[in-house]
């Protein structure tokens, strides 16, 4: 009977064909129980999709580029590329993707910068299930979704809900007073010149009037001042920063707030250059100067990950040499410079990287939970090209590096031709490992690995 139903051609007994279409959904947030809330909440909804899950703004636009969702329900105060900075850059490249930046806080002024960057949907993280469902579809229509405790301050504005102007939102934030040369932070640190700018903050070389000692000044922007999420996390980074007393690592020495009400922190100096900078100079290193370099870096990540954290960004751009042969492993977190962003990923309008992120672990690439392993990885990234002068992988586009980091081994032939001693090229592909359980298992192995081929060198 089954099989005469399946034939009959009567149309009026058959139910009609509905081609449902799923929303694939991204989810860009930094908390874990908030996006594991997210998850379970997106799961209930029989037409969305979830495609993808980020807890910071370089995987966002990494994972968007792969998986070119419809909507992206986007985290304002993300670690390493803030939300709307990432947004913006996802936009550029992926215009028909929608964006729903949500936060915690009822504050006009993001909802002004959110708008004014052409984005089409802004919530808060309080908002039940079904009015998230109710928000997607909305802005998956091609609406403009504002959450209703919103809507007030939004028709006040005069916004439009149609063809609204893509402004910039890099420039819409530049409009924050940048601090002149000269400006005094705390009645104690002289600014002298911008060291880099970023979507969260910027950072500056200063003096210390009283002991005429060089700093750092990391200065979070004005907008942010009042965002409890970005708040706690410049508190965390200051606060952990502060507890490192580390030959190889910056400390924070100050913490405060400027006159204007901006969060502060006061870090070392470090003067320089960088090992990327090195060897784009002189090209590759030698082993015997090479080695005492990573010996370096490998006790500065003991720290790190005895302190329970994962730097990240471990690279030759982050590895500081001084002019005495002391490294400082550094990294500009919350103020990342959005020019460094754009030349390690290279964005084009059609959606590819030309770049890549070369120095990130598998896991790291496929937005899984990081640990220390995955550090040691990007170490090995590190070593392979400081000591052949190029990369293990080279690709036309970004597709094709995601692919070769997870799925190809590093070839030997550059460690060949550059004279790597044996016992070192092993090192390196230890630490390049697919698996992480098939790496060191931790920076002090890799140290002590690293010791043994120096002594084999010196014998």
């Amino acid at each position: 009977m089954l099989a005469e139903a399946k034939g009959d051609t009567n149309d009026k007994y058959r139910c009609p064909m509905v081609d449902v279409r799923s929303i694939s959904v991204m989810i860009a947030e930094d908390e874990s129980v908030t996006r594991m809330g997210l998850k379970f909440t997106l799961e209930t909804f029989p037409d969305v999709s979830l495609v993808a899950e980020c807890s910071d703004g370089l995987s966002v636009i990494l994972q968007a580029l792969v998986t070119k969702p419809n909507i992206i329900l986007m985290d304002i105060g993300l670690p390493k590329i803030d939300g709307i900075t990432a947004a913006a850059k996802v936009k550029e490249v992926l215009p028909g993707t929608k964006i729903i930046l949500f936060t915690n806080k009822e504050d006009t002024s993001l909802l002004r910068v959110a708008l004014s960057a052409g984005f089409e949907g802004y919530r808060l993280k309080k908002m039940c299930g079904q009015d998230l469902h109710s928000a997607i579809r909305k802005v998956d229509a091609g609406k403009m979704f504002i959450a209703p405790e919103l809507e007030t301050a939004f028709l006040t504005m005069g916004a439009k809900t149609e063809n609204q102007t893509n402004v910039n939102v890099l420039e819409q934030k530049a409009a924050a007073p940048e601090h002149e040369v000269g400006t005094v932070v705390s009645e104690a640190y002289e600014i002298e010149m911008v060291l880099g700018k970023g979507g969260m903050g910027m950072v500056y070389r200063g003096r210390h009037r009283a002991t005429d000692r060089a700093v750092a000044i990391k200065i979070l922007h004005p907008e942010f001042t009042n965002d409890p999420t970005v708040l706690r996390r410049f508190q965390q980074e200051a606060d952990m920063l502060s507890k490192f007393c580390h030959t190889n690592l910056t400390s924070v020495s100050d913490f405060g707030r400027t006159k204007f009400g901006e969060p502060f922190m006061v870090m070392d100096f470090c003067r320089g250059k960088s090992l990327e900078s090195v060897i784009g100079a002189s090209g590759a290193l030698d082993p015997q100067i090479c080695l005492p370099l990573f010996l370096q870096v490998c006790s500065a990540l003991q720290v790190i990950h005895a302190a329970g954290l994962v730097h990240r960004d471990v690279k030759p751009a982050n590895i500081i040499l001084s002019d005495d042969g002391e490294i400082k492993l550094v990294d500009f977190g919350l103020c990342k410079d959005t020019a460094i962003v754009e030349r390690a990923l290279k964005l084009t309008n059609t959606g590819e990287v030309l770049g890549s992120p070369s120095y990130m672990s598998p896991e790291q690439c496929l937005g899984k939970n990081l640990d220390a392993r995955s550090d040691l990885y990007s170490v090995g990234m590190s070593l392979y090209e400081v000591l052949t002068g190029e990369l293990p992988f080279q690709a036309n586009s970004f597709y094709e590096m995601f692919k070769m980091q997870v799925q190809k081994e590093a070839p030997r032939e550059p460690l060949i031709k550059a004279f790597v001693p044996a016992a070192i090229e092993e090192i390196i592909l230890k630490c390049l490992a697919k698996s992480p359980d098939a790496r060191y298992q931790s920076a002090e192995d890799l140290a002590q690995a690293l010791r043994q081929a120096s002594i084999g060198l010196q014998g």
